[in-house]
């Protein structure tokens, strides 16, 4: 009987851990949805953007993508498809520079990809995306 009872108590507290993480990382991408139009408008509004899309030339553009993120207008901010990409795209890197101080691998990628793919990727526009990218990354 106490094997089965240090069963039960081990899966309650593996479900009491998951509905714990889901809770925090819900909470975590309900704020960054609500955040995310005022820092995109303030970047785009501000003396970081320097650099218009207009201004460079579709074959700089293509190949701008091809080295950081080549299937970055086909998917919804994460592409673990593309090989050599690092997994980190365009919008990912953005994230990191938008909702860290400091970013480190680990869970905090888990947090990254959630924003990502709920929160920044939906409700920012991809050329948005690749214009904040260029002058952010690349000044």
């Amino acid at each position: 009987m106490k094997i089965g009872n240090k069963r039960r108590w081990g899966l309650i507290a593996a479900g009491v851990l998951c509905a714990g993480c889901m809770l925090y990382y819900g909470i975590e991408v309900v704020a960054a949805r609500i955040k995310t139009p005022q820092i995109v408008q303030g970047i785009l509004q501000s003396d970081v953007v320097v650099l218009r899309l207009n201004e460079l030339s579709p074959r700089q553009i293509e190949i701008l993508l091809t080295v950081e993120d080549p299937q970055f207008y086909h998917h919804k901010g994460v592409d673990l498809r593309t090989p050599g990409a690092g997994l980190t795209t365009i919008t990912q890197s953005l994230v990191k520079k938008l909702y860290f101080r400091e970013f480190k691998p680990g869970i905090r990628k888990i947090k990254q990809t959630l924003i990502v793919r709920y929160a920044l990727d939906p409700l920012i526009p991809k050329d948005d995306q690749l214009l904040m990218f260029i002058n952010m990354h690349y000044r």
